[in-house]
C-alpha cells in the first residue's frame, strides 16, 4: 500500500529481513494472481492510476485474470492502510465506473464480431467484474468511517472520484486491448452472464 516504503526487521542474532516494494498496489495484483488463481496467468497485465481530488487521493490497480473457474469479484480496498472489508462509498463508485465503461466500449467493439443474441444479452457489473483483480487505495484527510471495525466508508466525496478514475482506467484498458485478448474477455463476460441466467431461469427467480 505504501510504493517504496522499506521495513527491516531483526530478531535476536537472526539475519535481517527486509520488505520493500517499489510498485506498490501492482505487486499486490501479482500477489493476489498468485494466489487466488494459480496458473492462470493474465489476460491483461495491472495497470494502475492515481488521482487526487479535494481531501481525498487514490490509487487503482486492475488485471483482467485467464482463469476459467466460477468465481466472485476479486476486490480489495483500503482506506488510510485500514481494510475496508464491507466495501463502503469508494466501491459504489468504482463499480458504477467500470460497468458503464465496459457497456461504452463493448458496443464499440464487440458488437463486431458477436451474434446478434449475444448482443443482446443483459450483462451485469459482477458478470465483469468477477474477471477482474482489484486493488484499491485511498488516503483522505478527513475518513468517515461506518461503525466501529471502520470495516466502511461512507465519505460522498469518494463516489464521484472513484467513478471518474474507474471509467479512465478501464475505458484506457480496453481501448488498448488488441482484438484476441478483448474477444477473450468479452467472451468470458457473456460465460458468466449466460450461467447467472441459466441458474436465474432454474430456480425460477424473476430477472
Amino acid at each position: 500500500l505504501c510504493a517504496g516504503l522499506k521495513l527491516n526487521f531483526t530478531v535476536d542474532s537472526q539475519p535481517t529481513q527486509t520488505y520493500q516494494h517499489n510498485n506498490g498496489i501492482a505487486y499486490y495484483v501479482d500477489y493476489l494472481l498468485n494466489n487466488k488463481f494459480k496458473g492462470s496467468g493474465y489476460l491483461m497485465q495491472p495497470v494502475v492510476m492515481v488521482n487526487k481530488e479535494g481531501q481525498a487521493e487514490a490509487e487503482i490497480a486492475i488485471a483482467f485474470h485467464n482463469s476459467n473457474k466460477d468465481i466472485e469479484p476479486c476486490e480489495y480496498s483500503f482506506v488510510n492502510s485500514l481494510y475496508t472489508f464491507e466495501g463502503g462509498t469508494h466501491i459504489t463508485g468504482y463499480k458504477r465506473g467500470i460497468s458503464r465503461a465496459f457497456k461504452k466500449i463493448f458496443d464499440e467493439r464487440a458488437k463486431k464480431f458477436l451474434s446478434k443474441r449475444d448482443q443482446d444479452i443483459n450483462f451485469t457489473g459482477d458478470d465483469i467484474r468477477e474477471n477482474i483483480i482489484t486493488v484499491i487505495n485511498v488516503r483522505h484527510s478527513a475518513p468517515e468511517y461506518v461503525g466501529n471495525k471502520k470495516g466502511e466508508i461512507g465519505n460522498r466525496d469518494l463516489v464521484g472520484l472513484l467513478d471518474g478514475m474507474a471509467s479512465q482506467l478501464f475505458t484506457n484498458a480496453l481501448t488498448a486491448m488488441p482484438d484476441n485478448q478483448f474477444k477473450a474477455l468479452v467472451n468470458k463476460v457473456l460465460i458468466a452472464a449466460k450461467s447467472r441466467d441459466s441458474a436465474r431461469c432454474h430456480l425460477n427467480v424473476p430477472p
